[in-house]
């Protein structure tokens, strides 16, 4: 694919923010016992991956995950509890911090690259249980 450097370097971040997040909810879905939840956390582990693969297709490389970040939340997870954890990931995701931008936001030229799959829809049923 044909795209700047620096196109490429935010494309690359975005992608170590999907596999970092996938290897996050993962570790949670094996930890929590609610069945239900371990579902959901693993739906959620396995989205990050797709989107993970969808950035691969444009930056054509693999990046490795931030294992510091992946610990931290695990640690704080099991310290100050499950729903806590999560909590605090998600506002990490809505403030930016770690979050997979559009792809059409990023692109310079105005040209929109095709959506992630199933960024187009937001399922606002679906919650943890408690």
């Amino acid at each position: 694919m044909n795209i700047t450097e620096t196109m490429r370097k935010k494309l690359l971040g975005f992608q170590k923010n999907e596999i970092t997040e996938h290897h996050i909810y993962s570790k949670l879905a094996h930890k929590v016992k609610s069945p239900e939840n371990q579902k959901i956390l693993a739906d959620i582990a396995d989205d990050e991956l797709r989107h993970y693969r969808k950035w691969r297709e444009y930056t054509e490389h693999d990046v490795e995950p931030d294992r510091l970040k992946i610990w931290k939340y695990y640690l704080i997870s099991r310290v100050f509890g499950f729903t806590f954890g999560l909590k605090l990931i998600i506002t990490k995701q809505l403030s930016g911090a770690f979050s997979v931008r559009s792809p059409q936001a990023i692109r310079s030229d105005g040209v929109g690259l095709p959506a992630l799959p199933g960024s187009e829809q937001v399922d606002p049923g679906r919650t943890l249980c408690p």
